[in-house]
């Protein structure tokens, strides 16, 4: 058996077995907590963080009310019984109650009864109602009233690092809302290193009842007229392909962006405040959420059977369009933001929104691929520079030594670990986050765009022929893919979409060998002269900020200082550039005249 087919079997293993513990909520083990000051090391790849498809997605609401024991969908403002969108809805009635609204979890309980009119459920199935209205109870321990974008929470003191309690209106009950979003989160009832919440829901207070269809207002901001409905949608980009094996089905999908993403502080720090049966945590399984998803909206499915998973994903890119417009932003940060782009294009794909097209933020995937240009080459000779006690070479250092680019990698499409022009490297290396948890999860995205033919509106071609690069160079290998159904949508449909990338892959990124054995064989006030062995086809040499290209040993430095001292060494290279990892180098003081 192939190493392929065996990275198949076992990361279809992991997935089947994480569904089984995620279905078993509570009974997961947790992992040792890290330390929240710093971004994490990169995840176990076998263990991806998958929504809880067994959670429940029923709302309700109860009220003594007995005009009220009619699906709010009976109402005209109301989201039609039809949408298939809509959340599984049902509702009781009990003299002694007093109402309450439940969705996927969270309960809030109001101070008066409400009639018909005065409630129901926007398109995707999120409840609304007409303030002013007092919320008097909450089942959930956490709230804020229209959160803005900032890394402090009012959602649950179990992540201490963001949590403000003056910002958990959950602890001003009776809370009077004439208009907003209340977005009401329950903590996670164990210790774990990433998972703080475990449920959220919005239930949003309007001035007036919405129109049939109408997607909900942004859970961000104070404007909540909704803008966007169902019949705005332009479903006709959508491709009709043959599912491939391993294609998830409609439950699941459905389930991946049935519920509000909470995702409105920046950074990596938002990884915490994802509710664990909402969404995935960590931006590299976002970004194969939504790949997933977006896929399987373009194969041979009715419009009815994609209308629930459809809706609910144009209703994602909304609430991120809006944190995009107030400030938030996705930076890479290893994998953290991966993932959040999609949405937001894609729903200004479906509603011809030039704004969600266009949205200007920082987004992980473009921040971490670029094309090699002239800036990104190191001049020669190179910097020394120490960092974290180590000594590493040219413009970037972080506690490890790396390779450089050089004219022959100009025009590759690249990768970096963060937004830093000198973070990247030709190295093709595990421990940057470039195996583990980029480009592994990016064949859905990039795939879906190619088959609506929307690539242009993405409008960031480094990040299509990195992953044609990318695919190109790992398949078959540890960290080929992070969806086994993306995968098999590439394999079979990328070919027949655009032009692959394809122009001298693989790129050599291997270094010339070190060389050894370096001696002084003599120096003078200005000028010295070096020997070395090495195995290298050519060797530059230098002395501080002075060298000579394509020498062989021995060779002669000069121009130097009298009194001053160098470093002085010898790299290894390849006759396309690329030179050794690092030099053999002395530090050597000048004669005086």
């Amino acid at each position: 058996m192939g190493l392929s087919s065996v990275w198949e079997d076992v990361t279809d293993f992991a997935s089947k077995a994480w569904k089984k513990i995620k279905s078993l909520f509570g009974k997961k083990k947790p992992d040792k907590p890290d330390n929240p000051n710093k971004p994490d090391k990169p995840d176990n790849p076998n263990k991806p963080d998958k929504p809880d498809k067994s959670s429940s997605s029923q709302s309700s609401v109860s009220s003594k009310s007995s005009a009220s024991s009619q699906s709010s969908s009976s109402s005209k403002s109301s989201s039609s019984s039809k949408s298939s969108s809509s959340s599984k809805s049902s509702t009781t009635t009990d003299p002694n109650e007093t109402t309450k609204i439940t969705s996927f979890n969270i309960t809030w309980t109001l101070d008066k009864l409400l009639e018909p009119h005065q409630f129901g459920q926007y398109v995707n199935g999120d409840y609304w109602v007409v303030g002013p209205v007092t919320v008097i109870a909450l089942s959930g321990d956490g709230a804020m009233l229209n959160p803005v974008v900032s890394n402090a929470n009012g959602y649950t003191v179990n992540y201490s690092f963001s949590y403000k309690e003056e910002l958990n209106d959950a602890l001003k009950l009776p809370l009077t809302i004439t208009t907003g979003s209340l977005v009401s989160t329950q903590t996670y009832s164990e210790q774990h290193q990433h998972v703080k919440l475990v449920d959220g829901s919005v239930l949003t207070v309007v001035e007036t009842p919405p129109q049939e269809g109408d997607f909900r207002p942004p859970y961000c901001g104070t404007d909540k007229t909704s803008k966007f409905n169902v019949s705005m949608l332009n479903t006709s980009v959508l491709q009709k392909l043959e599912p491939v094996e391993s294609t998830p089905s409609q439950e699941d999908i459905e389930s991946m962006v049935e519920r509000v993403w909470i995702d409105h502080s920046p950074g990596w720090l938002s990884r915490y405040l994802h509710p664990l049966n909402n969404m995935p945590g960590y931006g590299r399984d976002i970004a194969r959420c939504v790949g997933d998803v977006l896929l399987w909206l373009n194969l041979n499915k009715t419009d009815e059977e994609k209308r629930k998973a459809l809706i609910s994903f144009v209703q994602i890119g909304i609430d991120l369009y809006t944190i995009a417009l107030l400030g938030g932003s996705w930076p890479a940060q290893g994998g953290q933001g991966h993932g959040r782009k999609c949405p937001v294009v894609f729903a200004g794909i479906m509603l011809d929104h030039d704004g969600m097209k266009n949205v200007e933020a920082t987004f992980g995937e473009d921040e971490q691929t670029f094309y090699v240009t002239n800036a990104e080459i190191a001049s020669f000779p190179y910097k020394k520079l120490s960092s974290r006690g180590n000594v590493c070479w040219a413009n970037y250092c972080n506690g490890f030594e790396r390779s450089e680019y050089v004219e022959y990698h100009l025009g590759m499409p690249a990768w970096r670990k963060i937004g830093d022009p000198d973070s990247g490297e030709p190295r093709w290396r595990r421990g940057t986050y470039r195996l583990c948890c980029s480009a592994v999860s990016w064949h859905g995205e990039v795939l879906g765009f190619h088959i609506m033919e929307k690539k242009d509106v993405w409008n960031h071609d480094a990040l299509f022929d990195y992953q044609d690069r990318y695919v190109a160079v790992q398949g078959g290998k540890e960290f080929d893919y992070w969806s086994k159904f993306a995968k098999n949508m590439w394999v079979t449909y990328r070919s027949d979409y655009g032009e692959v990338w394809s122009k001298e892959i693989p790129y050599d990124t291997v270094e010339a060998p070190t060389p050894t054995s370096l001696e002084v064989v003599s120096k003078t006030s200005t000028s010295i002269t070096i020997s070395w062995a090495g195995e290298a086809p050519l060797h530059d040499i230098f002395a501080g900020d002075v060298g000579v290209l394509n020498v062989t040993s021995p060779a002669i430095i000069s121009g130097l200082t009298p009194g001053e001292t160098y470093d002085v060494g010898v790299w290894g290279k390849k006759e396309n550039g690329l030179r050794s990892l690092i030099p053999v180098y002395v530090s050597e003081t000048m004669n005086l005249k």
